[in-house]
């Protein structure tokens, strides 16, 4: 979504840091080897993002909501602890990736044509 965005509006820092920060607070997580640094930063990240989102709405940082809701599903996603609660957080992790990952597509194929 950055990349289209970056490609597509226009390239002012301010469009680069609305697009690209909350990429690189996604990415926060994946440096956590632990389960409990992990969740932490999955939660931290997921609220990060939603803080962003709002804050930067004119800068359509809104797009990225549907990350904050899979990190949220990732901080629940423990198959030692909570089986079926895993099961439901991956679920709802792969729904939320899928409307949204069809809704870009949409919006991208109607912006094409």
């Amino acid at each position: 979504m950055a990349t289209y965005l970056t490609v597509v509006q226009g390239n002012g820092p301010a469009w680069w840091l609305a697009w690209w920060l909350p990429v690189l607070i996604a990415a926060m997580p994946l440096l956590a080897v632990r389960r409990r640094p992990f969740r932490d930063a999955c939660w931290v990240s997921a609220v990060l993002i939603l803080i962003l989102a709002v804050l930067g709405f004119w800068f359509l940082s809104f797009v990225h909501v549907p990350t904050a809701l899979i990190l949220l599903a990732g901080a629940a996603a423990d198959p030692r602890r909570a089986p079926k609660r895993a099961c439901v957080a991956v679920v709802m992790g792969g729904l939320v990736a899928a409307v949204a990952t069809t809704l870009f597509v949409t919006a991208w194929a109607n912006s094409s044509a």
